[in-house]
């Protein structure tokens, strides 16, 4: 597997890494930069899309982005929306089937998209060994939006590129039982997203409620997540707006700028708590870190997550949080008393923001703050997650020569 210089060249191959796409290509970035902290010559291919517009990056050239090395292609721009979404490039397919073979191992990262759809079946014709992430994408959930689509797709494409894979790697087991009754012949593995334990900021609340002009006693509730309606954006602030917490903000982080966003912010102005919801949009760097660890809770009520890495974020930053059982680290927040278990129901989470902001979950609070770094880095931190990789690297390809 390994060449003879001793450099193992891994190729990660995924749609986009702009951080409006949310956790999974962010967590792709941060693994090919932990490879290549470890010695791992990794590199990104991908796409210059950045949702509806595109990155501002040099194309066809390798180069440095968000902490890993990548090279970008262009995107086509088109108006059909489900065009627009596939993210088709052409360069990127002929980048690969020259380059392809120069690479001992492969990393996919998402499925029902031109780039992995692509770049797996170029890596079976170049037998190239590759594992695929499918990001929540086989989950129920995710197979039942546009059912008739992904059931060709995964007739006429995806399904021999998941059999040829050598190994679909998980990131739960409750996503792996999910993706059962596709019946793949490909080995599995389970390996939960890694993430980076954030510095301290030790103002970020102060810091916060100046941003936003919040009295001093206010505390914050915070979604930070896609405004896609698998989120449970809408029930989040019906639920908000039914529980009406006194001196307690909604402060609602993300956007995409088309109409879902658009109908959430009709939706928080027709209610009882309409002056306690703000949406402050995308947020990233440093201000990211000052919302995590600046608020009072983090809630996903999520209907599908094959992980939930904005939820471990939160208890990395020492934010208890209010989750979705479909979230799959509601078992680790339950185990460690680190939040709240709601049902993605209005009434569910109606009272689990109630339960949090009362007098009784002093003990959550304080067991987060002063615990929750610690579990994340011993379960999710880059030094665990990292040899796990390396692991299935070494036990799923045989050794290259």
């Amino acid at each position: 597997m390994q060449k003879l210089d001793n450099i193992m060249r891994v190729l990660h191959i995924i749609a986009s890494v702009s951080a409006k796409r949310g956790g999974p290509s962010q967590a792709a970035l941060q693994l090919c930069g932990s490879q290549r902290k470890s010695g791992i010559d990794a590199i990104i291919a991908t796409t210059n899309d950045d949702g509806a517009s595109k990155l501002q990056v040099q194309l066809g050239n390798e180069t440095e982005y968000s902490g890993a090395k990548c090279i970008f292609f262009d995107r086509l721009a088109t108006r059909i929306r489900a065009v627009h979404e596939f993210g088709v490039s052409t360069e990127l397919k002929r980048w690969l089937r020259s380059n392809a073979s120069q690479y001992d191992i492969a990393h996919v990262h998402g499925i029902f998209s031109y780039a992995p759809s692509v770049g797996m079946k170029v890596l079976r014709q170049r037998n190239v060994p590759y594992f695929v992430r499918p990001s929540g994408l086989l989950g129920e959930w995710a197979l039942k939006q546009s059912p008739l689509r992904k059931k060709a797709f995964l007739l006429a494409a995806d399904r021999a590129n998941l059999n040829g894979s050598a190994a679909i790697e998980y990131k739960s087991d409750l996503e792996k039982e999910e993706a059962q009754h596709l019946q793949l012949k490909a080995p599995t593995v389970v390996i939960p997203y890694g993430l980076p334990i954030p510095t301290i900021i030790p103002d970020a609340t102060t810091r916060l409620k100046q941003k936003f002009k919040l009295p001093r006693k206010q505390r914050i509730l915070l979604f930070m997540s896609r405004l896609h309606h698998k989120k449970g954006v809408d029930r989040l602030i019906s639920a908000f707006h039914d529980a009406s917490p006194p001196n307690v903000t909604l402060l609602i982080a993300g956007g995409t700028g088309d109409m879902y966003d658009h109908y959430l912010q009709d939706l928080a102005k027709r209610g009882a708590a309409s002056a306690s919801i703000i949406f402050c949009g995308f947020v990233s760097g440093e201000m990211k870190q000052v919302c995590l660890q600046g608020s009072d809770a983090f809630v996903l009520p999520s209907a599908s997550e094959s992980f939930g890495i904005a939820v471990a974020e939160a208890i990395a930053a020492g934010t208890p949080v209010i989750i979705s059982p479909q979230v799959p680290l509601s078992k680790f927040v339950e185990k460690h008393n680190l939040g709240w278990i709601a049902p993605p129901s209005v009434a569910s989470v109606t009272h689990a923001i109630l339960k949090a902001f009362s007098n009784d979950s002093l003990e959550t609070f304080t067991n987060t703050r002063e615990h929750g770094r610690d579990y994340v880095n011993e379960h999710f931190g880059w030094n665990a997650i990292s040899d796990q990789i390396s692991h299935m690297y070494h036990q799923h390809t045989k050794q290259k020569t």
